[in-house]
């Protein structure tokens, strides 16, 4: 072999070597560059996932805020709903007429339904009982019940007859309407006494008595 072959299989073998270490440089540089991408893309998936965590945590606290806050106003609405339902207290008004009872349930709001019922010893178109009880509380508007006495004609008793209600005590005007209820006819007449002024002291008829319908009964009357 002359200088000349050996010389050109050097060039040749030195270009080989070269071209190896270019190809691993490059293999190196991709591997690098790949590991830097991997890495970046790596992190930016953390940080989209924290992303969407902190989201979805803030989501949910808003929601459940406005969820509170509106539970809150539904309770404070129903409160104060509840608390402007007007209440009254049920009079008593058993062993009244039936239609002064109903002006004074009217009076208060209240409306009522009559059911009559026979009884012996309640005077005919007078309450026996009511449905509530009296003092019991009731809401404005609400209806409440009226058993009335029909007489007593079944068993032969003549319902012209009054038995007279005790109004001492009442104030005039209250007793004069009790007694034109009643059937009879009430006089006022005032006379000196040391009880409260505009009240009944004296009836002209005893408490129990027995009386025809138009009767009339005289109010003595405090002035």
């Amino acid at each position: 072999m002359n200088n000349k072959t050996i010389l050109v299989t050097t060039a040749l073998i030195l270009a080989l070597s070269a071209v190896s270490c270019g190809n691993d440089d490059v293999e190196n540089s991709a591997n690098i560059t790949y590991q830097e991408t991997t890495s970046t893309t790596t992190t930016e998936e953390k940080e989209e996932e924290t992303t969407v965590e902190n989201s979805a945590s803030i989501t949910y606290e808003e929601t459940t805020d406005t969820t509170i806050v509106e539970e809150e106003k539904e309770e404070e609405t129903t409160a104060e709903e509840i608390s402007d339902v007007e209440t009254v207290e049920m009079p008593d008004v058993t062993n009244m007429h039936s239609g002064l009872a109903k002006d004074q349930l009217a009076v208060l709001g209240l409306e009522c339904e009559i059911r009559e019922t026979e009884n012996i010893e309640i005077t005919p178109d007078y309450v026996i009982s009511t449905e509530p009880e009296a003092g019991t509380e009731v809401q404005k508007g609400e209806t409440v019940v009226l058993y009335v006495s029909t007489g007593i004609d079944a068993i032969g008793v003549d319902n012209d007859d009054i038995s007279v209600d005790n109004y001492v005590g009442m104030i005039a005007n209250d007793a004069v309407a009790f007694a034109e209820y009643a059937g009879l006819k009430p006089v006022i007449e005032f006379k000196e006494s040391p009880e409260e002024k505009g009240n009944v002291i004296e009836q002209s008829i005893e408490t129990g008595s027995t009386v025809d319908v138009g009767t009339e009964i005289i109010f003595y009357v405090s002035n």
